[in-house]
């Protein structure tokens, strides 16, 4: 019994995800191996770097028509290689823009390259910290508090100079009376 097609695209999403957790396992056991070879022992995972060890199966991605990305925005093809195949490199996203028609501006040696600037200042991607982009709000964001020891005393209108010292923490409401 063939998978049908919505389960397909479900397995190559997950595979997307696993592909890189598989490539940590493989460095992790190499680590260890390196360590019990010092040691003079047998490492103990002799499968890896073999054909056919741990070696993930190649990601399948969705295949694009040819012309399918020819005059469209950077972001948008983004957007939709990374709804298709969930989180991808940039090389990644690279071969896939190129394997449907994307014209990119750059010298071939710097696609790669001008593409990582281009995501890394559009706000829609996040970066994975496996190197992974994502749609920013498929990636739930941490909040954090920033605590800051300077304090705006006087800015004459919006966007115009702004006036700031440091504030000595001594007195909590401090920042409230400069501000009043």
């Amino acid at each position: 019994m063939a998978l049908d097609s919505t389960d397909q695209a479900m397995v190559d999403k997950l595979r997307v995800r696993l592909d890189p957790m598989l490539a940590d396992v493989r460095k992790l056991q190499t680590a260890i191996n390196a360590i019990y070879e010092l040691a003079g022992e047998d490492p103990p995972y002799q499968h890896v770097g073999e054909a056919g060890g741990t070696a993930p199966p190649k990601a399948r991605f969705k295949v694009y028509g040819r012309g399918e990305f020819y005059g469209k925005q950077l972001a948008t093809v983004v957007r939709q290689l990374i709804d298709d195949n969930g989180p991808l490199t940039a090389e990644e996203i690279h071969e896939l823009m190129l394997s449907g028609g994307f014209k990119f501006e750059a010298a071939e040696n710097k696609q790669v390259d001008n593409l990582k600037i281009s995501l890394g200042k559009n706000t829609t991607f996040d970066k994975t910290s496996q190197g992974h982009y994502t749609v920013a709000e498929q990636r739930p964001r941490k909040r954090t508090a920033v605590a800051s020891d300077m304090v705006i005393v006087n800015q004459a209108q919006p966007g115009g100079p702004v006036t700031a010292r440091k504030a000595d923490g001594n007195d909590p409401d401090e920042a409230a009376k400069m501000m009043s």
